[in-house]
């Protein structure tokens, strides 16, 4: 299959006028004796070509500028980042990476030396050969499985005007912003985690080598018994997912399913001959598990899903009997681990977590049929790594991780589990012995690593790596309210900025941010000019922020924590004073209607309700008992709306019992309130009008840009002429390597 990255990828900035950075950016150039292709993003060491990032592409231009001199890391982050708000892990990671490209060892380098407390060398020679051809250069073609070949016809590669060298070419903007929305809420439990890394284990590996999958946006890779073939859900422009069949090499990929609805967690039977899987009825929202023959043949329903159940990960027993998930019967009960059975078709629990518990998921059999491994989650930053011996019953817990885990996967020999979880700033994979101890951490590529699965025979293992950014922007509507006359980011770094809140005169925007390496509390003018940190939860999850009425403080909820249980926290501005008013159970949203005497909330762990406190510290009062969340403050300061829980039914605090409006069934948190009207994304990530008297709904004629609407609230101006929103902006593809056998 062609690849077309090649031309796909986004050139590093020049940074320099000068003549060396021109010759050096342009390229190819020798490091060490390796050729290097900025404009390609690629390094050739030893006869391989390593595709590496773009901001590493431009770390590595910067120290090759000065080779044999020390460049400070503020220089490097100055430079490269141009100013983004970011952490130093991030470019500790980058040299990593770089490091894991050349064969360099930090101890003994070859090629990059770190000075410790200052910056970084590049100690290897570099050499811009006049008139030189590099390997890549000589032959003109396109890539095929890592080999080059000669096209006919083809004696300049692909157009610079072709679509396949755009910017957008590989990877549509608009077809990441599902994915973000799915995975964001995961981000954000991971913003709390600032663990140390540990050790790690790179020996025996072979390389990590790309899988080239078509332009689109794609997750959920599982690898075919015997390691050649890969299974994967394809997102499609309209919304839906679709299964894809890939032999690991240049074939192309087939098309197994192609329902209107979400098809999610493919899984191999242990034959190799099928694939069950999720699907998800987009307008009833009901789920039926499937299965369909994996080259040819009709699919067929297997039964219903539970009502409440997890689309993350199906696993298959490797006798072929049963099929396992995450889930529950009952709404106010835990998660636990569900096994079907295909012959009597029943769909009985194997796991019992304890009351403390919210549940159990991500359950994968061991190869040998002797366990089961799922994740056990106990909050937003406590997550148990479990071991279930199927013959006894007798369950083990391998190990604590404050962070949020994606996936875990057996070795083939049933001795380790892997999985993904998010340390130092960025998701990484883990491997860990069955008995439990200490996890190491396995050498990857790619920005944030999750979703790993490992060939039941050949331990061959896949994963996906994606990079995720969100940042605050500002929409400036039109006087109608019906059109968007302008999109512009205020906020820029490289981690997560989320749930903004304009203040009540507009000028100010607070918003959450994860720029540091945990989630805080942050404001800044609405010209995006300043910026400032206003408090936190001392690493733990922040889920919502509100201002008061006279735009004076900042309300947020904080997590319980070891030494003190849930909590809103206020912040007065002039002087940083912090009061807590503490609470029976962890806040989800919060809002500060006008008056400033009380504050409403929603919380609770199964069925949320709105409860109104007194700031003078009385018992907080429930308002709600048909379930609640999602808590919107109009303009004016007074009116409060909600979501019901469970329905995309919008409802008036205090109002008559019935709907003001419906939300699409696309929106999920993202939804605003303003004068008499309600602004929420709709299909294809369009940005949808609902008049609240009417009922009239008319989807906003849009700009360019147009940001990706991420998870989090819109917030209305009291003018309702700007509005604040989360955009994101994602990319993923497929890698894959050889585990070595113990």
């Amino acid at each position: 299959m062609p690849d077309f990255s090649d031309s796909n990828r986004e050139s590093p900035q020049s940074g320099s006028s000068s003549g060396s950075r021109r010759a050096l950016s342009e390229g190819p150039f020798l490091i060490g004796g390796h050729w290097v292709h900025p404009t390609l993003n690629r390094v050739t060491v030893d006869n391989r070509q390593e595709r590496i990032e773009p901001k590493a592409m431009q770390v590595l231009l910067h120290l090759a500028e000065r080779p044999g001199h020390v460049v400070a890391k503020e220089d490097l982050l100055d430079q490269v980042w141009n100013g983004t708000a970011v952490v130093e892990k991030v470019l500790t990671r980058i040299i990593s990476l770089l490091r894991r490209v050349f064969g360099d060892d930090a101890r003994q380098p070859r090629i990059i030396e770190t000075i410790p407390r200052r910056g970084y060398r590049l100690i290897a020679p570099v050499e811009v050969p006049e008139g030189a051809v590099s390997p890549h250069r000589r032959q003109r073609g396109w890539t095929i499985n890592g080999s080059t070949r000669r096209v006919p016809g083809l004696e300049h590669g692909p157009s610079p005007s072709s679509p396949s060298s755009t910017p957008q070419g590989r990877f549509s903007r608009a077809r990441f912003a599902v994915l973000a929305t799915l995975v964001a809420a995961v981000l954000v439990w991971a913003a709390a985690s600032s663990l140390k890394p540990p050790a790690s284990d790179s020996s025996g590996y072979r390389p990590i080598r790309e899988i080239a999958i078509p332009w689109g946006l794609a997750c959920t890779p599982v690898l075919s018994p015997q390691g050649r073939d890969l299974a994967y859900v394809h997102w499609t422009d309209d919304g839906s997912t679709h299964l894809k069949l890939q032999r690991i090499g240049s074939s192309p990929p087939i098309v197994r399913t192609r329902s209107p609805d979400r098809d999610f967690a493919p899984a191999w039977s242990p034959d190799g001959q099928w694939l069950a899987f999720l699907r998800k009825d987009r307008e009833a929202g009901s789920c039926r598990l499937m299965k369909i023959p994996a080259l040819a043949g009709e699919e067929q329903v297997l039964a219903s899903c539970p009502p409440y159940y997890s689309q993350m990960q199906l696993n298959w027993s490797p006798d072929g009997k049963h099929l396992v998930l995450g889930g529950r019967h009952a709404e106010d009960a835990p998660s636990r681990i569900l096994r079907f059975s295909l012959q009597s078709r029943e769909m009985t629990p194997i796991t019992d977590p304890p009351h403390s518990a919210l549940g159990d998921s991500y359950p994968e059999y061991s190869p040998d049929g002797r366990y089961l491994a799922f994740m056990r989650s106990f909050g937003p930053n406590r997550h148990q790594l479990m071991i279930r011996d199927l013959d006894s019953g007798r369950e083990t817990e391998l190990g604590q991780e404050e962070a949020a885990i994606i996936n875990v996967a057996w070795t083939s020999d049933s001795r380790h589990i892997v999985y993904a979880a998010y340390r130092f700033g960025t998701f990484q994979l883990f491997k860990m012995p069955r008995q439990g101890g200490k996890a190491v951490w396995l050498p990857t590529q790619g920005m944030k690593v999750s979703m790993p699965d490992i060939s039941l025979e050949s331990n061959r293992l896949v994963y996906m790596t994606w990079d995720f950014n969100a940042d605050i922007w500002n929409l400036t509507l039109a006087p109608s309210g019906r059109e968007v006359e302008a999109a512009t980011p205020l906020f820029k770094s490289t981690g997560l900025d989320y749930a903004p809140a304009l203040s009540p005169d507009g000028r100010q925007v607070a918003f959450l941010s994860q720029r540091t390496g945990r989630a805080q509390v942050w404001i800044g003018s609405r010209d995006g000019a300043q910026r400032r940190l206003v408090g936190d939860c001392g690493g733990g999850l922040i889920a919502s922020l509100a201002w008061s009425p006279d735009g004076g403080r900042i309300v947020f909820p904080c997590p319980a924590s070891e030494a003190e249980p849930p909590s809103l926290n206020i912040v007065t501005l002039d002087d940083g004073k912090r009061t807590s008013l503490f609470v029976d159970e962890a806040v989800e949203d919060v809002v500060w209607p006008a008056g400033g005497a009380v504050i409403y909330s929603s919380r609770g762990r199964t069925r949320p309700q709105i409860y109104r406190l007194a700031l003078s510290g009385a018992v907080a009062q429930p308002l709600t008992q048909e379930g609640a969340t999602q808590l919107r403050l109009a303009p004016d300061g007074r009116s409060v709306y909600y979501r019901r829980y469970g329905s995309e039914e919008i409802y008036r605090l205090g109002g008559p019992s019935v709907p003001v409006a419906r939300l699409p069934r696309s929106c999920g948190a993202i939804w605003g309130v303003g004068q008499g009207v309600l602004y929420a994304r709709g299909a294809g990530n369009s940005l949808q009008r609902v008049d609240l008297r009417s009922g009239e709904t008319a989807v906003l004629k849009s700009v360019d840009p147009w940001p990706q609407l991420g998870r989090s609230p819109l917030s209305v101006s009291a003018q309702g002429r700007i509005l604040a929103v989360e955009q994101v902006l994602s990319d993923s593809q497929f890698m894959y390597f050889d585990l070595p056998r113990d």
